[in-house]
């Protein structure tokens, strides 16, 4: 990712100062215009949460400042923290948002039911908590550019919240973020990672402000697939694209490194589906520093990792199906013996982390996920066993013949590609 100049309050200072008596007022006068437009976009809950916090104080570099502007102006863009009525029950345009975009972007496997959520809104607002920024939803509406306004239809989803990293500070949580597919490539990511870090900021302002505490927020905290998760293969290939996405965002993933130098995964989300059959889900674990915050290490990630499982309680008190303690513990338990296997932590460029293949090598469950995403069966035709699973030899010939499956899948969508 190309280095640009910290959006800091101190080299702000040094940088205007260094430019003539004209321009200095100038960019004063250009940055109170930029934010005063990000201000209009936002709807008053959102402007509750934040206070005097603007999402632009939260751009961690001048392209994401950049392209937060441009989005939010070429989109007519506007962002909303969605809440719910005194019956527990989101607006009708916030439920078109999950309809259209939660539900569609997220397979059963990954996605807390819409119940659930609506449930855990209400159990907020009946708690007083309701827009206290630990835990919020954002909805976005907008138009592609050129078209009238009855167009306006939405566009985007953010679920999010904080998490503890320990003594250094907290960080912000982008649990979900879905982009339409027609909204795409217009710096949505960029303009929906700026606005969970303000509202994560201004939690964090709350919470030091009610407890005396100096919490820094380091940055933010998101899961991702790795390279070849998925079912089918155009799935499994545009993990290549989207890792690139986020190594431009400035993602990187955390990965567990042994004492002889091995990466090995730290993270699985809890099975959150209604029915209960498809166990710890592993994901990459990626960290976006905010400048100058200190080194992730691993304290951080085992605080972090804890406070997300707290995350998930409050999706298990509203007693809806889908989330329950059993589930978070028996991800927690997966966790901890991952995080006693190493003692540092190495981090890396989405495009650089191991694929499904490689951690299924030594991690059963990765194993047990890449087969299954896969299609792959045993010679005779049955599905592996969970023996298979924890079977070395076994896991490297599922990691052998995955990734020749998926260069194969590769070389067909590069020819066919070339054929157009």
């Amino acid at each position: 990712m190309a280095a640009h100049r910290p959006l800091t309050a101190a080299s702000d200072a040094a940088w205007i100062g260094r430019l003539p008596g004209g321009q200095r007022v100038r960019s004063a006068l250009t940055q109170a215009a930029e934010k005063a437009a990000v201000a209009r976009a936002m709807g008053p809950n959102l402007k509750t949460l934040l206070g005097d916090i603007n999402p632009l104080d939260a751009a961690i570099d001048t392209h994401q400042r950049e392209q937060m502007l441009s989005a939010i102006k070429n989109l007519g863009l506007r962002a909303e923290i969605a809440v719910v009525d005194e019956n527990g029950q989101l607006s009708p345009a916030d439920s078109k948002v999950f309809e259209q975009i939660y539900m569609e972007n997220f397979p059963a496997a990954e996605a807390v039911p819409v119940k659930t959520i609506q449930a855990a809104m209400s159990n907020r607002k009946a708690a007083g908590t309701e827009l206290d920024g630990k835990r919020f939803t954002l909805c976005y509406t907008g138009k592609l550019p050129g078209e009238p306004e009855d167009k306006r239809r939405p566009l985007a989803f953010a679920q999010g919240g904080t998490l503890d990293a320990g003594e250094n500070g907290m960080v912000s949580f982008a649990e979900y973020l879905a982009v339409q597919d027609d909204f795409r490539g217009h710096g949505m990511l960029h303009v929906m990672l700026g606005f969970v870090n303000a509202s994560a900021m201004a939690a964090v302002a709350k919470h030091n402000q009610t407890t005396g505490e100096n919490n820094a927020m380091l940055g933010a905290v998101w899961e991702i697939d790795p390279k070849g998760r998925g079912e089918i293969a155009e799935d499994r290939l545009y993990t290549i694209q989207r890792n690139r996405i986020y190594d431009r965002a400035g993602a990187l993933v955390v990965m567990g490194q042994t004492n002889d130098e091995r990466l090995v995964p730290v993270h699985a989300q809890p099975d959150v589906t209604p029915d209960g059959n498809t166990g710890n889900w592993h994901l990459h674990f990626v960290y976006r520093p905010n400048p100058g915050s200190p080194a992730f290490d691993k304290d951080a990630l085992v605080a972090a990792s804890r406070s997300y499982d707290d995350y998930f309680r409050d999706w298990a008190a509203t007693g809806q199906p889908g989330v329950d303690e059993a589930k978070i513990v028996e991800a927690a338990r997966y966790k901890d013996e991952s995080h006693a296997g190493f003692e540092e932590v190495a981090l890396m460029k989405p495009s650089d982390a191991p694929s499904d293949w490689d951690m299924s090598r030594d991690d059963p469950l990765v194993a047990q996920i890449v087969a299954e995403g896969f299609g792959l069966v045993r010679g005779d035709g049955s599905s592996y066993s969970d023996a298979d699973f924890a079977n070395p030899t076994i896991r490297n010939e599922i990691a052998d013949r995955a990734a020749a499956a998926f260069a194969r899948e590769l070389e067909e969508a590069n020819a066919a590609a070339e054929a157009k």
